[in-house]
């Protein structure tokens, strides 16, 4: 099989190295974050969305998803989101996961203590 994307083969070789490319990287079904060189754009399968600007944020504390300001910064990073999301190995359908269920518990029961 043949990945695509852009070797990463240069940072390795120089972790000083200039690197021009975002980086998809994909959690779950449908769960997918941006890294660009100053932002974290987040997109979750439910539609919700986090933005972080880690030259002022590295601990990724405020989220800018709702904020009119960073509009494009969003829109250039949604680019990179596949248009076509695999199915998890062994299914021909999407149904659930855990953490959707988990999820319309908090939202029926409320979100634990611990988590807030």
């Amino acid at each position: 099989s043949v990945n695509e994307g852009n070797s990463l083969l240069p940072i390795l070789d120089n972790p000083n190295i200039d690197w021009p490319h975002y980086v998809l990287s994909v959690w779950k079904y449908k769960n997918h974050a941006v890294r660009s060189e100053n932002y974290r754009y987040i997109h979750y399968r439910d539609g919700t969305e986090e933005l972080y600007d880690h030259r002022t944020d590295p601990g990724e504390h405020r989220n800018l998803a709702g904020d009119a300001e960073y509009a494009e910064v969003i829109k250039d990073h949604k680019r990179f989101l596949p248009e076509n999301d695999a199915l998890p190995a062994g299914t021909n359908e999407w149904t659930n996961d855990k953490y959707e269920t988990i999820i319309e518990n908090w939202r029926k029961e409320g979100i634990p203590t611990w988590l807030k």
